[in-house]
């Protein structure tokens, strides 16, 4: 049974993540996870307003458009995924330092090995812990990827 901490996503919505990331090689790749509570219900693109191997910044006029589509579903922001092309899925010194918001869940999606690894964080304040991804076999609701 997931308990607070943890984020719980489907396998439709975790192969949406990596084929959003493999879409975007070379390039590192950033989204919106929205839902309610710890729960996943929305996987949402966002472009990359700064494309690099090595870093993200999410396109501000597509964020806003987000965070609208959410409130008119009644979602909140569970999380935020980016990829790493070629580093672990750890957040990166980076990833600390711009971590703005303690509440909803860094998720990395690593393309690095030879499998793709997803983990999630909760980054406040500079500390960081993993949180546990439960892959909810149930889960129909709002699920799947909404284009912004």
């Amino acid at each position: 049974m997931p308990n607070a901490h943890d984020i719980i996503l489907s396998r439709n919505q975790i192969d949406s993540i990596v084929a959003h990331a493999v879409s975007g090689l070379p390039n590192e790749v950033c989204g919106i996870l929205a839902g309610r509570g710890n729960r996943v219900f929305d996987v949402i693109p966002i472009k990359n307003a700064d494309p690099s191997p090595v870093g993200y910044f999410m396109d501000t006029s597509q964020q806003i458009r987000a965070i609208r589509m959410m409130r008119k579903k009644g979602l909140n922001q569970v999380g935020i995924y980016h990829s790493h092309t070629e580093s672990d899925a750890l957040p990166s010194a980076k990833d600390v330092e711009l971590a703005f918001h303690p509440g909803p869940a860094y998720v990395i999606l690593s393309l690095a090995g030879l499998h793709p690894e997803l983990k999630a964080f909760e980054i406040n304040k500079g500390l960081v812990k993993e949180r546990f991804i439960v892959i909810d076999r149930n889960l129909k609701a709002t699920e799947g990827v909404d284009d912004v």
